[in-house]
């Protein structure tokens, strides 16, 4: 064989994998596996063509067996942005999609309101991306999709009620990569279907059995209540320490892509319970004598008598 054809040969024998991973991914996304994952997906009625919150997106975070996927709110905007339109993205959890109340009780909906009465001329859209239970991880990966996609003007981002229990968050029970650069890369590999394959196929034999409890029994629990895993985090521990820093990246992050895309942001305060309120627990420091236990409790049994 001549150094010519050895070469070639070489190099086929080289690029053989990668061509047979082309295929696979090329077959898989033929065959639509998985199903569609974009957060918006595009249908036309008529000569109408309009981007609709996917109700499946979830699937990207909610994907262990035994949980059920939170549903988003039914959004829609046209395909076709005008010259007079303003896009607005609202991006959070449960308190930017509204819930326990009815949609038009969120804050994108009177954010919309009361813009649109300030700017007549314009065409005021907003949509209100909030989704139960997930964490600034998601939110981070969501906003790089529609700075990509979808032609915001403006994001307004409010998130952080859930870092710790919401799914990646480090003490819940739906997370399994706990460094950030590493769940990043994750979610961004679920993009292709062949990764999207070998992670359906690894949860097969690593998941949780979330809908039983210690006795095996079958017990109807929230999405939040499944999720949580380790219940009374010290003020300041390690897992508090890594938490805090995991999501100032990322709402650094989010505020660095927004600004190289020339997309204006706004990242809220977050409303929050005063310290040693419910649903806050209330810990004894650490060096609490066993006497001042008993005179804790004596003065508890007091107060509750004084009552």
């Amino acid at each position: 064989m001549s150094r010519a054809k050895k070469r070639v040969f070489i190099l086929l024998l080289l690029f053989m994998p990668l061509i047979f991973i082309l295929l696979f991914e090329m077959v898989l996304q033929l065959f639509g596996y998985g199903g569609n994952l974009d957060l918006f997906v595009l249908k036309k009625t008529g000569q109408v063509e309009e981007y609709v919150l996917n109700e499946n997106f979830t699937k990207r975070y909610f994907f262990h067996k035994g949980i059920k996927p939170p549903i988003p709110l039914s959004q829609t905007f046209p395909a076709k942005k005008e010259s007079s339109t303003y896009r607005i993205f609202c991006l959070g959890e449960s308190t930017t999609q509204g819930f326990p109340y009815t949609p038009n009780a969120a804050y994108p909906a009177m954010l919309k309101n009361i813009l649109t009465g300030y700017f007549s001329d314009r065409k005021i859209q907003v949509i209100n991306c909030g989704i139960t239970a997930i964490t600034s991880h998601s939110v981070l990966d969501m906003e790089r999709e529609i700075i990509k996609k979808y032609q915001p003007d403006l994001l307004v981002i409010y998130t952080g009620h859930n870092e710790f229990y919401g799914v990646f968050g480090q003490a819940s029970h739906l997370t399994f990569i706990k460094n950030r650069s590493l769940l990043q890369l994750f979610l961004k590999l679920q993009r292709t279907k062949l990764f999207l394959m070998m992670r359906d196929f690894v949860n097969l034999f690593f998941t949780h059995q979330f809908e039983r409890d210690a006795d095996g029994q079958h017990q109807p629990k929230t999405l939040m209540q499944i999720m949580a895993k380790d219940i009374g985090i010290d003020y300041g521990n390690d897992l508090y320490q890594k938490t805090t820093a995991d999501y100032n990246k990322n709402l650094a992050d989010m505020s660095r892509i927004a600004h190289k895309h020339h997309v204006d942001v706004i990242l809220c305060s977050l409303v929050d319970n005063r310290l040693d309120h419910p649903p806050f627990g209330s810990k004894h420091c650490r060096n609490f004598a066993e006497k001042d236990t008993l005179q804790w409790h004596e003065y508890v049994n007091r107060a509750l008598t004084c009552r």
